[in-house]
């Protein structure tokens, strides 16, 4: 019985279970049957409450985006866009349409990548995003807090 090249060297085919059993060498935590392996579930599809933030992004763009950049913003809108009725058909059983979804996830990852979308791409681009001061920053950037210099009293000359 030809194998495919694995890249380890061939071994001996495993033993059907029914001569396990006829052998008295059955082990239900070795040999149990393999049955059908529960699907993880997908990504969601689009709905409209992502297409409106991905609207919300494209009206308010990252400050890192060119003009130019909005061909690829709309690219990318289409892409996703195609890619909700790829993904009904590839759910549906055609599998053709799954391929052509997993090349188009491909490009759209490709496309997120080179808008800096994705937290890599936006190292790779040096591009800090803004962060909301917290207290304890705020209080360091005035200077001591009005109660500890109280507390500490007036400076001495050194």
């Amino acid at each position: 019985m030809p194998r495919k090249p694995t890249g380890k060297p061939p071994g001996r085919p495993p033993k059907p279970t029914e001569e396990h059993l006829r052998e008295g060498t059955y082990r239900p935590s070795r040999h149990r049957a393999r049955g059908a392996v529960k699907l993880a579930e997908g990504t969601p599809p689009p709905s409209d409450a992502s297409l409106a933030a991905f609207d919300a992004l494209v009206s308010d763009p990252p400050p890192w985006w060119l003009p130019v950049d909005l061909i690829l913003v709309a690219m990318l809108r289409e892409s996703l866009e195609e890619r909700v009725s790829l993904r009904a058909e590839a759910m549906a059983g055609n599998l053709a349409a799954s391929k052509e979804l997993r090349a188009l996830d491909a490009e759209v990852g490709r496309m997120l990548d080179s808008l800096g979308l994705t937290p890599t791409s936006r190292k790779r681009l040096d591009v800090e995003l803004p962060k909301e001061e917290s207290r304890l920053e705020a209080l360091r950037r005035r200077g001591r807090a009005p109660h500890v210099a109280a507390l500490e009293g007036p400076k001495r000359p050194t």
